[in-house]
């Protein structure tokens, strides 16, 4: 039987650190003491004005989408428009996962599911590859789950979303709502766009990503930018490069050449897919009340310890198939609200990504007249 909460007699953890370029990367040998770490509940509450600000965020994705559309001619995601890679394998929950760690999908220790995941660009354009300062990310569907799902019912996925940046530029609700509307505003003019963003006197958490590296992504690091409930607690998710191959892409750290093509990201993806598997560690960061956290401002970095969870691994595959890329474009949708209650998002920003999400793969199912689902059966996916 899981231990309570309270009084939590918890075993050491002892896996191996990862040999990483900085310190504060490593996997912890180590944990803070459980009974230290703050209940979700002891931190999330909905503010009076917060659903009026999601709907104004609803609002604004859709016409992103609908200037998108006037220009492809078809309706794309509100953000992470383009995509680098789609590849599948498998998620593998550490066995010796101490007893204190074993929630939602982590309740087993040893399980195997099989993931699916998605590379892509955050912008709601079609972005250069060569562009430095560009959010890239990797979005992960675990299939088969087990247990009470966000929204009903027993059986499904989880999705996981994971950003090559530590912290999100859209840092609070106010500031994800303010640069939507700055983004809708200057659509087609990017200078504009960055010299309103600029002018705001928040300009340093806004502009954040402007010198974020663009190296090849099979060696990047991946943060989830909203914390998450992990059972009774609060966590922070991200996923660390595992493999010979990778670490040697990520010491290298060089960015992709002016001199590349525009899908730079997809012909090296491929090209590595096609030689290496990835492993990436699946890791937790969980708020303290000896450290420091928030869950309302993601620009505050947190200090706890990370400690690993299992590890996803994806086997040597061709990772940009027309069939993959038509099935994971068409009919499939990512969202951070479909999983189950005990990793559901915390904070308002949380609580907005949802409405986003929902607009999103509502108008593309609508408007492109294709059945998008959250949920699909591992025989689906095609290779």
């Amino acid at each position: 039987m899981r231990p309570t909460p309270a009084n939590l007699q918890y075993e050491a953890y002892t896996a191996a650190p990862f040999n990483s370029r900085s310190s504060n990367e490593f996997v912890s040998r180590s944990v803070d003491d459980p009974n230290d770490w703050v209940h979700w509940d002891e931190v999330d509450y909905e503010d009076e004005g917060e659903e009026a600000k999601r709907e104004s965020l609803r609002h604004i994705v859709a016409r992103i989408m609908e200037r998108n559309f006037t220009k492809h001619l078809r309706y794309m995601r509100g953000a992470h428009v383009k995509s680098h890679a789609f590849v599948k394998g498998t998620l593998v929950v550490s066995p010796a996962l101490p007893s204190h760690l074993q929630y939602g999908l982590f309740t087993s220790p040893g399980r195997t599911f099989t993931t699916i995941a998605r590379y892509s660009s955050e912008s709601s354009h079609i972005v250069d590859d060569r562009d430095r300062g560009v959010v890239r990310a990797i979005g992960v569907k675990v299939l088969g789950v087990d247990g009470e799902k966000i929204g009903g019912g027993h059986r499904g996925s989880q999705d996981f979303l994971f950003n090559n940046s530590r912290s999100s530029e859209l840092y609070s609700l106010d500031a994800a709502l303010e640069v939507f509307k700055l983004r809708d505003i200057f659509f087609d003019d990017p200078d504009g766009l960055e010299l309103a963003l600029r002018s705001r006197s928040d300009a340093e958490k806004l502009l954040s990503t402007v010198n974020l590296e663009n190296i090849h992504l099979a060696g990047g690091k991946f943060y989830a930018q909203m914390p998450i409930r992990f059972g009774p607690y609060v966590a922070r998710l991200s996923l660390l490069p595992a493999t010979a191959a990778q670490v040697a892409i990520a010491l290298k750290a060089k960015d992709v050449p002016n001199e590349a093509e525009s899908v730079a990201h997809q012909k090296l993806l491929r090209a590595y897919f096609h030689t290496y598997p990835a492993v990436y560690i699946i890791r937790a960061q969980f708020a303290s009340r000896n450290r420091q956290f928030s869950i309302e401002d993601t620009s505050i970095p947190w200090d706890s310890p990370w400690v690993e969870l299992g590890r996803l691994e994806f086997p040597v595959q061709e990772s940009y198939s027309d069939a993959r890329r038509v099935w994971f474009e068409e009919s499939l949708a990512l969202s951070p609200w479909n999983g189950l209650v005990e990793h559901q998002p915390l904070g308002s920003l949380g609580r907005a990504r949802k409405t986003a999400y929902e607009e999103s793969r509502r108008r593309r199912a609508e408007k492109n007249v294709e059945a998008v689902y959250l949920d699909v059966e591992p025989q689906s996916i095609p290779d």
